[in-house]
């Protein structure tokens, strides 16, 4: 199981911590480390120790190497988002929610939970994104939330095989804590203090938990030794579904278990891939069979429990050979990815009802608001569908135009 305690040996020295890189910087002058001979004796001048110098330039570079910027403290974070540093701490020690909250209906039922950042803090969080998180590289069995990554390649990766087997992560989001983003931030190269603010920004405090109440619980609750008092901190933080730094966190959490079950499809012959909370086993060995169909399930549920996560046992999967498989929407029963049958007449039952009762009518026959919204909404499918099999796309869109002009519209 994974722990849930920020190990504060780092976070003891903290508050010791803040006050010597905040030493570095002089009030409203902003030291930054460029090259190398300037930062030193600069540093030197204002009587910093050389090894300290020396330890911050070996930091800065390595963050630079990747790309990254280095953050000396909560002032020199404020310095580059353009916000102020009290803002930033006011996020950071948890004082006021800066989160609307609510709920929309799954198409399986129940409900989703969603807590939208305020503008403010969403700036923030897309900084955060933009400048480090974007920047890291994730697992290769990971198709989502990442630049160059797509539906398509996750489905092709399984395409012409024998069996499928599909699961689903259960409350992928809020199964994810403070601790983890911690770590996350810790492994990139951030002092602990840096990743603690991070963290903290990256993710909300429930007000109540439904379930394992005991993982969450806030340890050492009327500790003033921290350099955020917790007295009224209840719970650690969760990832919140709808700001911007979720997807990609839960990418770099995820890898590790990526990691591990990538392994393990490949010790069996097989094939794994994840896209957001949905993943997927594809096996295409002759004695491949139900029994060892049981055995995948069952060490599947074992090791994604075994790094604190459930899947959902009624959305588990499983295709056999000669039974249709579909992934994200997709079809991979051929050797490569293609639209599936409902998807294709969806289409055509668009652009058959445009064209035989009218472009208005079928708008609300459909129960469109506007005619414009129902031809948004139908190119849109016709767009993707390019993407996926250009030839088919390419002639309902043609298709759609000549259908729009003898209506005296246009679509551009």
């Amino acid at each position: 199981m994974r722990t849930l305690s920020l190990h504060l040996t780092h976070g003891v020295s903290l508050r010791s911590q803040d006050e010597e890189i905040q030493a570095q910087i002089d009030k409203g002058s902003i030291l930054t480390i460029v090259s190398t001979h300037p930062y030193l004796l600069k540093g030197l001048e204002k009587g910093r120790s050389q090894q300290t110098l020396y330890s911050l330039m070996a930091q800065a570079h390595k963050l630079e190497g990747l790309g990254i910027p280095y953050i000396h403290s909560f002032l020199h974070f404020a310095h580059l988002t353009k916000l102020s540093e009290s803002y930033i701490r006011s996020i950071v020690n948890r004082r006021s929610s800066s989160y609307t909250s609510y709920s929309i209906p799954k198409r399986s039922g129940g409900s989703r939970y969603l807590h939208i950042p305020s503008d403010e803090l969403k700036a923030l969080q897309r900084w955060i994104n933009g400048e480090i998180l974007n920047r890291l590289p994730v697992h290769s069995s990971c198709y989502s939330y990442h630049k160059g990554s797509s539906i398509v390649q996750c489905a092709e990766k399984h395409c012409g095989s024998k069996w499928l087997i599909k699961f689903d992560i259960e409350n992928f989001f809020d199964t994810i804590n403070e601790v983890e983003v911690y770590k996350i931030y810790r492994k990139i190269g951030y002092k602990p203090l840096i990743a603690f603010g991070l963290a903290r920004i990256c993710t909300y405090q429930p007000k109540s938990l439904l379930q394992n109440k005991k993982n969450w619980v806030q340890f050492n609750k009327n500790s003033d030794e921290m350099p955020f008092q917790k007295k009224h901190i209840r719970y650690f933080g969760r990832v919140p579904q709808g700001a911007p730094t979720s997807p990609m966190l839960s990418n770099l959490v995820l890898a590790k278990l990526d990691e591990k079950l990538s392994n393990y499809a490949q010790k069996r012959g097989g094939i794994y891939t994840r896209y957001a909370d949905d993943l997927f086993m594809s096996f295409s060995q002759n004695n491949f069979d139900r029994q060892q169909v049981s055995q995948v399930i069952g060490s599947v549920l074992s090791q994604v429990k075994s790094y604190g996560y459930n899947l959902r046992k009624s959305k588990i999967k499983v295709i056999p050979p000669g039974s249709n498989k579909v992934i994200l929407g997709l079809s991979v029963n051929d050797k490569q990815v293609r639209l599936t049958k409902q998807y294709k007449q969806n289409i055509n039952s668009h652009i058959y009802g445009m064209v035989k009762f009218g472009v208005d009518k079928h708008a609300i026959h459909r129960g469109f608001d506007s005619v414009f919204g129902m031809i948004d909404h139908v190119f849109g499918l016709i767009n993707y569908a390019k993407t996926v099999e250009p030839d088919f796309g390419r002639v309902k869109y043609q298709e759609l135009q000549d259908c729009l002009r003898s209506s005296g519209l246009s679509y551009t």
